[in-house]
C-alpha cells in the first residue's frame, strides 16, 4: 500500500521527521514528536505482527510541517494456495491540535 499526498505536502523519510520542531507544550496541551509516534508504532506493531514482513515505511508532511501522514505495510505469505496477505497501518499526528494521533487499518490479500 503506498502513500497518496495532497497539493502542499511532500514525502520525507523517517530521519526527516526529526527535523520538525515540536510546539510548546501548554497546561492543556502536550504535543507528540512526529518521529517518535511514528517509531514506536512501528516497534508496537512490529511485536504484534510477528508473523508479517515489515516492507516499507512512506511519510509525508504538510507544508509547514506540523501535519504527518504514513503508511507502514507488512506482509504474510499465507499457507492457503501461496497468497499473500498485506496489512497496512496508517498513521496521522499534528502539531496544531487539529488531529489527533491515530492509526487506521487496512488489509488486503492477493489472489493469484
Amino acid at each position: 500500500m503506498s502513500l497518496l499526498t495532497q497539493c502542499g505536502s511532500r514525502r520525507c523519510s523517517l530521519e526527516q521527521l526529526l527535523t520538525i520542531p515540536e510546539p510548546e507544550k501548554t497546561d492543556s496541551y502536550t504535543p507528540l514528536n512526529h518521529y517518535d509516534f511514528a517509531v514506536n508504532t512501528r516497534s508496537v506493531t512490529s511485536d504484534l505482527l510477528r508473523d508479517f514482513n515489515f516492507v516499507k515505511d512512506n511519510y509525508a508532511l504538510s507544508r509547514d510541517g506540523q501535519k504527518m501522514f504514513g503508511v507502514l505495510p507488512y506482509s504474510e505469505r499465507s499457507s492457503f494456495e501461496d497468497r499473500l496477505l498485506n496489512l497496512s497501518n496508517g498513521l496521522s499526528n499534528s502539531g496544531e491540535k487539529c488531529i489527533l494521533p491515530n492509526i487506521p487499518k487496512a488489509i488486503s490479500l492477493n489472489l493469484r
